[in-house]
């Protein structure tokens, strides 16, 4: 099958409302400054402004920009400079390192950490980590092998032990005529800087195992065709309910689950070996009330403790955002939609895009309810702060690596 990629041309058309504001609908104020841009941009491209739109909207009582009104929205703890190249990051996926000094581009992470641009924080963090960590590298090491003798002037780069348990001092220079030295190669060279890596944190489930807690970390983060493996979790779960531990009545939930924040809810079907669940973006109230959202979803895992197969695996998104989650009390239940209804051991395909059971009846053999929050991708603000003196971030060299750096 032939098929014509003209992409480019739709990003540029794309771009193209970066620079003109046309059908602007959102007035974003920074500090004293102003920005004009285009929700529906900002709610694909940033979790921060996805969040916030929804609930400006939320608080107008429409989910829809009715009589060309304005939505109007405040950042704070953003300078406007780094807001400005984080918007234009949103818009082009471009952002330009031209003359900054370290004390910006630090700030520029945070920002975009705090917009939750996770891609942008990535290569931010490469660009500053590789401008203070990479060491020096004046000698060549071609130079290095031909000249044997070089290595053995400067053997005291070796003054680690050269064998466990014997002290340095006692290493000759004519044992490293027995040292294989390897040229470094384009496609070939070591790490220049330590890369920031989130610990692994346990994970308290019955029901799932890490990579498909991993699965559902990224559906959260927006990424539903993201791979797990090697990938960090940008979500801390904390379990709050157990069935089998703590009961599997409403009282129960309410009691344990209720103004917690966002939750993700776990079910196994009885005799299958079927997990079902749902993600609610906002806490349960028991207020028997529609809450309107579109970042909750449902999904199920055909398969129990087990490596899954692609086709095991459904995600469905909202589709009427009206009808999101039903945050019922002991009485009425909890509800994602009209879908699923857990408790109650009910299912209709209607509110989310895609059906997740054949079964309309079902009953649950046991439940799990974590609270949902946010991980940063860098380090808690003492850390940076250690981590700035530590590699002189504050200092204003400029690197020598290319200014312009891009995110995909």
């Amino acid at each position: 099958m032939t098929e014509a990629d003209l992409t480019s041309f739709l990003l540029q058309d794309i771009e193209s409302l970066y620079e003109n504001n046309e059908d602007s609908n959102v007035t974003i104020k920074v500090n004293q400054e102003s920005f004009k841009a285009h929700s529906l941009i900002l709610k694909s491209r940033s979790q921060y402004f996805r969040k916030s739109i929804n609930e400006y909207l939320q608080r107008r009582n429409s989910l829809f920009n009715r009589g060309g009104d304005c939505i109007n929205l405040e950042v704070t703890d953003i300078s406007p400079r780094a807001f400005r190249v984080c918007l234009k990051y949103i818009y082009t996926g471009k952002f330009s390192l031209d003359d900054y000094n370290n004390e910006f581009i630090f700030s520029l992470t945070i920002a975009a950490d705090e917009l939750g641009l996770l891609c942008m924080v990535d290569e931010l963090e490469k660009f500053y980590l590789m401008r203070n960590l990479a060491p020096p590298s004046n000698e060549n090491p071609r130079k290095l092998r031909r000249d044997p003798t070089t290595l053995k002037r400067n053997s005291s780069i070796f003054k680690p032990k050269y064998r466990r348990g014997e002290p340095a001092s006692e290493v000759k220079p004519e044992a490293l005529d027995e040292v294989s030295v390897r040229p470094l190669t384009q496609d070939r060279s070591p790490s220049p800087f330590p890369r920031f890596r989130l610990p692994d944190i346990k994970f308290n489930s019955k029901l799932i195992d890490n990579t498909q807690l991993k699965r559902i970390s990224r559906w959260i983060d927006g990424d539903d065709q993201g791979g797990v493996e090697n990938s960090n979790l940008n979500n801390n779960f904390t379990l709050l309910a157990r069935g089998s531990r703590d009961g599997m009545d409403l009282k129960t939930f309410a009691s344990l689950c209720n103004d917690k924040g966002p939750t993700l809810v776990l079910a196994k079907v009885d005799k299958t070996n079927i997990i079902i669940g749902g993600y609610n973006p906002e806490p349960w109230k028991s207020t028997n009330k529609w809450i309107v959202t579109d970042e909750s979803f449902i999904f199920s895992f055909k398969s129990y403790q087990s490596r899954e197969g692609i086709d095991d695996i459904i995600l469905s998104r909202v589709k009427d955002t009206y009808a999101a989650i039903f945050d019922g009390d002991s009485h009425y239940g909890i509800g994602f939609g009209t879908d699923l209804r857990i408790f109650s051991g009910e299912y209709v395909h209607e509110h989310y895009i895609k059906r997740i059971l054949d079964q309309s009846v079902f009953e649950i053999e046991n439940y799990e309810v974590f609270k949902s929050a946010y991980r940063h991708r860098l380090l808690h603000k003492r850390e940076r702060i250690n981590l700035m003196k530590k590699t002189r971030l504050l200092g204003d060299q400029k690197s020598p690596y290319p200014k312009t750096w891009g995110a995909q």
